[in-house]
């Protein structure tokens, strides 16, 4: 077994870019993931927010101390070490990162209305907030925290739910892809350890979980149950910071619809191609769609793409028994029953504004209905200009029809993203002027596109011009 962190695998990870920009750097809109925007921040005692996974300028200086696990399960005596600085920390603020833990749980219950049970929606919510705070104290114009020395409480929460927000995350999915209802009682608090054991995500890329399962459970138990908030974080109750995290989720909502809809665009046009009999340049180019998937689903946006395929084995979590009744479904349910649960999600989202915009929230939901909805453009791509390349007519038809339609969606996604990040901005008390976003900037979040795969198959200038522009 190791006695020291092996850095290579996170260093190498982070060279790539996969993780974005952080925080300070880019706003909300460019963010990729809640780990690379906050990780290489600071906590006031100066340790970086990702410890261990953080990137290699953040951990210099900075002692982390690795032991064998003798946690029982799957991490006993793995030749991965834990992170013994950081669970001395933790335990050191536990008594204080419990109640603020509820805190933000009572918050959100406030903003749906009720505090009944919490759904598995709830949860995700729920989690969502415990990530957000340090980001929020970092990001406000007023007042804000230090970046290197950001409040310990919230820092920890922080690391903590990383880990606590994806277990929550594949459960929801999986509740979604087989049909149940997410807006339903979540699962009991002790439940998500045993998810995360049998998902073996207690085991990382360089150590596994320090937190015994006794904290594990006590974290759900703060996310899910009504329990004292004395001594909680401050910060963890302020006004601005809801504000903020329901602009945040409302955007985070409309980048999964976005980036769902357009690798569903995709495997139409591929389903549509393998129907036609086709020419030489019909199967070359539903070959290089496939390719580019492939590429994409590894690289940018897997969750949607796995939606788009209806790949059980990904969406169900490697549950046989219930990969085994979803196979006897009609082709098409899993992504009907994923895209219901992710208008539910999208519907809990918009609760969210108009509970902490008053009157401007239903306002601001129309402004986006509105963008989404517009008509499209009289200058559309004819079927004409992929059938001189060498498609047959069919195959012309499907590849204009794809194009236009994820033009009009991109083109509407540029104004919807600009909108929301703009009320993101409001949310901190930044007034400064957005430049709008571009489909450029569309490419910089979520990689190439369906646009891009044409333009660079159909290198003819009256395709790839217009795939392009």
């Amino acid at each position: 077994m190791q006695n020291e962190f092996d850095f290579t695998v996170i260093d190498a990870l982070y060279a790539t870019g996969y993780h974005g920009p952080r925080a300070l750097d880019k706003p909300e809109f460019y963010w990729r993931s809640m780990l690379g925007s906050m990780v290489a921040y600071r906590d006031s005692f100066f340790r970086p927010l990702g410890e261990e996974i953080a990137p290699a300028d953040a951990r210099d200086g900075i002692e982390i101390e690795a032991a064998r696990c003798e946690y029982e399960g799957s991490r006993f005596h793995h030749a991965l070490p834990m992170n013994i600085s950081s669970l001395r920390q933790f335990a050191n603020h536990w008594h204080l990162v419990l109640p603020t833990i509820s805190t933000l749980r009572d918050g959100y219950c406030r903003l749906r209305g009720h505090d009944g049970a919490v759904s598995m929606l709830d949860l995700w919510f729920i989690s969502k907030l415990c990530q957000l705070l340090p980001a929020y104290l970092i990001r406000r114009r007023e007042q804000p925290a230090d970046p290197d020395s950001i409040p310990v409480v919230p820092s920890i929460i922080y690391r903590i739910s990383l880990g606590m927000h994806r277990i929550v995350h594949i459960s929801l999915i999986k509740r979604m892809a087989s049909g149940g209802d997410p807006a339903a009682p979540c699962l009991a608090s002790d439940a998500y350890y045993l998810i995360a054991e049998a998902a073996g995500l207690l085991v990382g890329r360089n150590s596994v979980c320090a937190g015994p399962r006794t904290m594990v459970e006590q974290a759900y138990r703060a996310m899910i149950e009504p329990a004292s908030l004395a001594g909680a974080e401050a910060s963890a109750a302020e006004p601005g910071f809801y504000r903020y995290a329901a602009a945040f989720l409302k955007l985070e909502a409309e980048k999964y619809l976005f980036a769902v809809r357009a690798a569903q665009q995709l495997r139409a046009l591929i389903v549509a191609l393998d129907a036609v009999p086709g020419q030489t340049r019909t199967h070359a180019f539903r070959d290089a769609l496939a390719r580019f998937e492939d590429w994409s689903t590894e690289h940018t946006s897997p969750l949607a793409h796995e939606i788009a395929r209806e790949d059980l084995a990904m969406l169900l979590q490697g549950d046989e028994a219930e990969i085994a009744r979803a196979r006897q479904w009609p082709a098409g349910t899993v992504l009907r029953q994923m895209m219901a649960g992710l208008n539910h999600l999208v519907a809990a989202a918009d609760r969210m504004c108009v509970a902490t915009l008053g009157a401007h929230g239903p306002a601001l939901l129309a402004e986006i209905d509105a963008m989404r909805t517009a008509p499209r453009g009289a200058d559309e791509c004819s079927a004409d200009a992929f059938a001189a390349h060498g498609l047959d007519e069919a195959a012309a038809r499907a590849t204009a029809a794809a194009l236009n339609a994820y033009l009009h969606d991109e083109r509407a996604a540029q104004r919807i993203f600009t909108r929301l990040q703009e009320e993101v901005d409001r949310a901190l008390g930044i007034d400064d002027a957005i430049t709008p976003y571009s489909a450029d900037d569309i490419a910089a979040v979520f990689g190439p596109r369906l646009r891009h795969c044409i333009a660079e198959h159909f290198t003819e200038p009256d395709v790839a011009d217009r795939a392009v522009r």
